[in-house]
């Protein structure tokens, strides 16, 4: 029922219903100077839903460009919501604490997501974050204890189910292109490598690597990544007949034979070796 929704100024500022399956209306007629009024909902506005305990589901409809903060904070019973295409902004807290929510479709149409968006939703365990997302905030996944599983940009990070913080950090990192993060050196290693090999910020992902190649490169070899090593190798960057031969000598004194063979027949099909006697030598276990 449209007297269930308060609207001002074409946002909708509360609910007043009870609860259960809630549809949204994309029009409603309102009353100003004692003119009515046939009025498009553009936005869901602050604390809108705040703590509406009886809350299920919710369908939001395609007028709507932005979710305001906190509007669906502390909804314990939501389990489902509709988020349509044209919804670009997700405001802070939006969904905190809506402890029955497993799992949210974002569209590509959202650009940016608030802090702690989804903190605190217990249940949430996979969520898929599109392209469109360029913009992220702090402590988006904080207390989702059993969310094991971010897909953003075609990367999938499986995770520890008390890490969320690494989530964070990776994806400040993928999302923010914030590489000057220091916590989980070697995780922001190998998702700023995994981001270069698929074209992710190609440009600020090189000018990172370069810089801090040996160190990166380094731990793919400790880890025998021999996936994302080849894929690195494929790129035809970073590795030069300069630098080559420290990598593999790294990986012969670390007794990574598989990445030493690997990094020999780099260099063997880049006729960087100097004579026949090189190549036996390298290829000496």
């Amino acid at each position: 029922m449209h007297h269930d929704f308060k609207i001002k100024n074409d946002v909708l500022i509360k609910y007043q219903g009870s609860g259960g399956a809630v549809v949204i209306p994309d029009r409603v007629i309102t009353k100003k100077l004692g003119w009515y009024r046939n009025s498009a909902i553009t936005s869901i506005g602050d604390r809108a839903f705040h703590h509406c305990e009886n809350l299920i589901s919710v369908n939001i409809p395609d007028s709507i460009t932005s979710i305001e903060h906190m509007t669906f904070f502390g909804c314990k019973s939501l389990t489902s919501i509709r988020i349509p295409d044209n919804v670009t902004s997700i405001g802070y807290n939006a969904f905190y604490d809506c402890e029955n929510l497993t799992s949210v479709n974002i569209p590509p149409s959202v650009t940016t997501i608030g802090d702690m968006v989804f903190a605190s939703c217990i249940n949430l365990n996979h969520i898929i974050l599109p392209d469109s997302v360029t913009s992220i905030g702090d402590r988006v996944f904080e207390y989702c204890t059993n969310l094991t599983n971010i897909t953003y940009s075609g990367m999938a990070f499986t995770l520890d189910k008390i890490n969320i913080d690494l989530a964070d950090s990776l994806l400040a990192v993928c999302i923010n292109k914030n590489y000057s993060i220091d916590k989980y050196p070697h995780e922001k290693y190998h998702l700023i490598f995994q981001m270069f090999t698929t074209g992710i910020d190609t440009e600020g992902t090189y000018d990172y690597i370069k810089q801090n190649f040996t160190v990166m490169f380094q731990y793919l070899i400790d880890k025998e990544d021999i996936t994302l090593i080849q894929k690195v190798l494929a790129t035809g960057e970073f590795l030069t007949n300069r630098n080559i031969n420290q990598m593999i000598q790294y990986a012969i004194d670390h007794k990574k034979y598989e990445s030493q063979v690997i990094l020999t027949n780099y260099k063997l099909q880049k006729d960087w070796y100097d004579d026949e006697k090189d190549i036996k030598k390298k290829f000496s276990l």
